[in-house]
């Protein structure tokens, strides 16, 4: 495991414990103070790690602790579909069409999951 690695070859071994597995398959001798993960896929949404942090907080995070990175920030902008420029570019593996109806699928999915609504 690199993490165990890096915790002993800069001498945390007394500080820092490192347990691997699938956090919903472990139990910890006690409540942690940090979890730290890199959870934030495609569109900060697209990746099945939202939900194993979401559970590491609510089954493991100590009272006071914190996560890393905790916030995150999705920025949206208009745009215009041009035809004419597009059609300068490869040809997309699938049709904008499709794309957009499984953003919408997975927008709806999020918000039913994490009773977030995106509509704005």
């Amino acid at each position: 495991v690199h993490a165990r690695t890096l915790v002993e070859t800069n001498g945390l071994s007394e500080q820092v414990k490192v347990i691997q597995g699938k956090i919903e398959d472990i139990t910890l001798p006690e409540k942690v103070d940090v979890i730290v993960s890199e959870w934030m896929g495609l569109l900060l949404l697209r990746d099945g790690m939202l939900n194993s942090v979401l559970y590491a907080r609510d089954h493991w995070l100590a009272p006071g602790g914190t996560l890393f990175p905790s916030h995150c920030q999705l920025l949206l902008a208009p745009t215009t579909y041009q035809p004419a420029a597009a059609a300068s570019l490869p040809a997309p593996k699938v049709s904008h069409a499709q794309v957009m109806e499984e953003w919408g699928a997975l927008v709806a999915a999020v918000s039913d999951a994490h009773g977030v609504d995106y509509s704005g």
